[in-house]
């Protein structure tokens, strides 16, 4: 907590909030360069749009998963996944297919078609990432992915994943009162 307790102090030091050093910032700046760059790529070569190379490559490298798990992976709500799930499959690029033991359960696999798609996806991927960092050696690039692994695996520690009383949901007339004060 030492390190949060000085981050705030020299934060509030500041006269202003400095939005170049803020870390969600940065992060979604460099996702949308990455993203535009592999859906340009993609296009180019008549690949997968964004939305649809997630769960094509996730089911490419995981193999056959449930929907809601796809979801989870890809970071889509079931009930968009679902609808992305009905063009793909449309498309010829997957297929859902129940569960023998358990016929609530609908799991989706690729196609054939839907592998070569996903095939597709891999060397743009390296190849992006490749660019991004090549500007930093060897120890540099290391030392990246492991903080940023370390920052992507924090929410297992992070007191908000603990039932602290910032997990708790607010109720209606809880935000009702604060937006009356502001």
């Amino acid at each position: 907590m030492k390190a949060v307790d000085e981050l705030e102090s020299s934060s509030a030091d500041r006269s202003s909030y400095d939005q170049e050093e803020d870390l969600n910032l940065l992060l979604r700046r460099i996702l949308a360069l990455a993203s535009f760059v592999v859906n340009s790529r993609l296009r180019n070569i008549g690949g997968p749009t964004e939305a649809q190379w997630r769960p094509l490559h996730c089911l490419y490298t995981r193999g056959s998963l449930r929907v809601i798990e796809l979801a989870r992976f890809c970071e889509i709500d079931p009930a968009g996944m679902t609808r992305l799930i009905d063009r793909l499959e449309h498309k010829g690029l997957c297929r859902r297919l129940r569960s023998p033991l358990d016929r609530r359960v609908v799991e989706v696999i690729l196609t054939e078609r839907g592998a070569e798609s996903a095939k597709r996806v891999e060397p743009i991927l390296h190849r992006v990432q490749a660019e991004l960092l090549a500007d930093f050696d060897s120890e540099q690039r290391n030392d990246l992915l492991h903080l940023l692994s370390r920052l992507a695996n924090i929410e297992q520690t992070w007191p908000v994943h603990q039932g602290s009383a910032m997990d708790e949901p607010i109720s209606r007339a809880e935000r009702d009162s604060d937006l009356e004060r502001k």
